[in-house]
């Protein structure tokens, strides 16, 4: 319990100019991903510093990570960019959400949400921004009070967009 407990801490981070989308140009955005504490790598991912996420993530595998794990790889492979196998690490993380019983259903979901949201990231750093804000709204549909999915998908819509460019 206490273990579940301690997981069910989630971190923010904020990633500002480290990444950059490009659309027509070279876009600086903001976005926010979330790792799950008392897991896999959350010191380095929540110090930032790519040295220490590399370290502790090179050669670490799928095989025998629970969700929370899988969503801090995904994490990590978002901060080296390499997006594709980000995506494909999310994928298998929300895949492994489906086989947490040991998780209240209210948790999960809340797991779900955010990797959703991590994985739209991705996404969008791939430049596949309309799959990305997809990924956003099925995020908003497993918990819509998650801010860091709010954030994203704000950074990300286009009628977000559009009515922040309104006078």
């Amino acid at each position: 319990m206490k273990r579940t407990k301690a997981r069910s801490r989630i971190a923010s981070l904020l990633i500002a100019g480290a990444l950059s989308i490009t659309a027509a140009g070279s876009v600086l955005a903001e976005y926010r991903l979330t790792a799950f504490g008392d897991t896999i790598g959350f010191r380095s991912l929540i110090s930032a510093d790519i040295e220490s996420i590399e370290s502790t993530f090179s050669g670490v595998s799928l095989t025998g990570l629970d969700h929370f794990e899988a969503n801090n790889l995904c994490v990590a492979q978002i901060l080296l960019k390499d997006f594709d196998q980000a995506i494909s690490t999310c994928n298998a993380a929300i895949n492994k959400t489906k086989k947490a019983f040991a998780v209240s259903p209210m948790a999960i979901n809340s797991a779900t949400a955010s990797i959703y949201s991590n994985m739209a990231i991705a996404k969008a750093m791939s430049g596949d921004k309309d799959s990305a804000i997809k990924d956003l709204e099925l995020a908003m549909s497993y918990n819509s009070k998650d801010k860091n999915v709010n954030t994203n998908y704000d950074r990300l819509s286009p009628i977000a967009n559009l009515t922040a460019a309104l006078p």
